[in-house]
């Protein structure tokens, strides 16, 4: 474009008046086309490449580029090299400015190392006799080949927990279904009327929901009960006898007057 616009300038140049108007059309669309970009770089001997080719300037530093994305890199001897990223819209000129900075001086060289200065010979002393020690009883432990201790006597302790609860629940719903069965009774006998009868029939009826809820609770922990005594002969069964013995004691005693028998144990 830059060389179809000399062409057109040459005075000497003879163009026809058709080929001329022909030329300045086609000119005027690749303008449109095209967008302008102003380029300054520091030092001024700097080398441009675009898009890596080296594109020829119009005025200096000016350059007509086709619209879109263009890669700039900029570099001189001595210098750091630089990449720019710029974009051209057609029609518009853009203006980018790249300075390059000077390369660091190489490190100077480190001075040799001085070499140690030898110490002097020491004195060769035979060690000290080393005393007699008694010797050591090989003391290692074989590791135990059971379940651990707390599970079985956890597995118990649940054992005889819900199974006391289950007595106590099962307790209060023998309790409450009794007394359904007497008030129902005395429904059922009648001489009871009016307000007196509504009554018993809400005790009644708050007594057997209290007396299966009882149940319920009762059987829930009968079930627990079962698991966990199973659990703790499974957990006896699968520990070494000398394991339970070594870890459990249990004293038996009659305290005085015959009355009464304390039971203690270590586990």
């Amino acid at each position: 474009m830059l060389h179809f616009r000399a062409y057109l300038r040459d005075p000497e140049a003879r163009i026809a008046r058709n080929a001329r108007r022909d030329i300045e059309r086609e000119l005027a669309e690749l303008e449109r086309s095209v967008g302008t970009l102003e380029l300054a770089v520091a030092p001024d001997d700097a080398t441009v490449t675009i898009d890596g080719d080296r594109p020829e300037a119009r005025d200096g530093r000016t350059f007509l580029l086709p619209a879109g994305n263009h890669a700039i890199v900029v570099a001189a001897p001595g210098r750091l090299s630089a990449s720019r990223s710029v974009e051209i819209v057609a029609g518009a000129t853009a203006s980018v400015t790249v300075r390059l900075e000077a390369e660091a001086p190489p490190p100077e060289p480190a001075p040799p190392a001085s070499l140690p200065t030898p110490a002097p010979p020491l004195e060769t002393l035979a060690p000290p006799p080393a005393a007699s020690r008694p010797p050591v009883e090989d003391r290692a432990q074989t590791p135990p080949s059971g379940p651990a201790p707390w599970l079985r006597w956890g597995a118990l302790g649940l054992a005889t927990a819900t199974g006391a609860a289950a007595g106590v629940l099962g307790s209060l719903a023998l309790d409450a279904n009794s007394r359904f069965d007497e008030a129902a009774s005395r429904i059922e006998r009648g001489g009871v009327d009016g307000a007196e009868a509504d009554e018993l029939r809400r005790r009644a009826v708050d007594d057997a929901d209290r007396a299966n809820a009882y149940a319920l609770w009762t059987d829930v922990m009968l079930g627990v009960t079962a698991a966990a005594a199973t659990a703790t002969v499974i957990l006896f069964v699968a520990t070494p006898r000398a394991e339970v013995e070594a870890g459990a004691r249990v004293d038996v005693c009659r305290l005085a007057g015959g009355a009464a028998v304390r039971v203690t144990g270590t586990f």
